[in-house]
């Protein structure tokens, strides 16, 4: 094949090509031939230039690909990284939740425990005292006054030939915001058991007591005006003498248990000087 181009190549030259082509000079096909050889020379060396060009631009190429594969691999890493930390914060979420759920839950019981305490603290530092010198009896909590009022019986006046001593010292064991009829009794008679039923409606009890009773575990009961005074002064207990509005509020703040006191106590007061007798002369 390389044979066959050469000779038509040197054909060419020496006017074999056709009628239409004249025989060229020798310089001329010598310059023809420097010319091509120039012409090869320069396309070697741009075919060089372009291909160590096209090299290192694969090069970069290369490289870019490469970044570009250690930022892919760094991105799945970061996606990973990403995943596993929305999973952790779903968990720590969902324990979040819980936990606050629970402190939740422990304040509603440590406000109920608080209420209960406060309540409880309420009963407990709640009392009534009763100043004889200052003819007053006052609901206390703790060291404060709430409330004070006077009293008319000072101290207090025993009615229906009551023997009993008072103590400085009682405690309220029951309420009744109307006083109740006498309640039912039983006897046990020869081993028979006897029932009378409580009355029904007025009775000496309820009209001597009225309302706002407080029954202390002693003979004093402390309540508000009476509906019948002869049925007062017949009924066994000893009373101070309140108004209806001083009974009332000594009835709102007290409580089952709330102590009664005497303060200063009944022992260090001094007897009422016996009145005067008789008139008194003139000048």
């Amino acid at each position: 094949m390389i044979r066959s181009l050469w000779e038509r190549w040197s054909s060419f030259f020496k006017g074999e090509g056709g009628p239409w082509l004249l025989p060229a000079p020798r310089g001329w096909a010598l310059f023809a031939g420097l010319c091509a050889a120039a012409g090869l020379v320069s396309a070697e060396e741009w075919l060089r230039a372009y291909a160590a060009q096209s090299a290192r631009a694969l090069a970069r190429v290369e490289d870019y690909r490469k970044q570009a594969s250690q930022a892919r691999a760094e991105f799945k890493s970061f996606a990973r990284l990403k995943a596993q930390g929305v999973g952790r914060f779903k968990k720590g979420l969902s324990s979040l939740a819980q936990s606050r759920r629970s402190l939740f839950e422990a304040g509603i019981e440590i406000q109920d425990e608080k209420r209960v305490l406060e309540k409880v603290w309420e009963i407990a530092s709640t009392y009534i005292a009763i100043d004889v010198p200052g003819r007053q009896i006052r609901l206390m909590r703790g060291d404060q006054a709430l409330q004070t009022f006077p009293i008319a019986y000072a101290p207090p006046a025993a009615f229906g030939q009551e023997k009993a001593v008072l103590a400085n010292f009682a405690r309220v064991v029951s309420k009744e915001r109307f006083a109740a009829p006498e309640r039912g009794q039983y006897v046990e008679a020869n081993g028979r058991l006897l029932w009378q039923p409580p009355q029904v409606g007025s009775s000496r009890r309820a009209n001597a007591l009225g309302a706002y009773v407080l029954f202390t575990d002693g003979p004093l009961i402390v309540h508000g005006p009476p509906k019948s005074r002869p049925d007062h002064e017949a009924f066994a207990h000893d009373c101070l003498g309140l108004s209806l509005y001083a009974a009332a509020k000594l009835f709102a703040g007290s409580y089952i248990g709330t102590r009664v006191v005497f303060d200063p106590p009944l022992a260090f007061l001094k007897p009422a000087p016996p009145a005067r007798s008789g008139k008194r002369k003139r000048r």
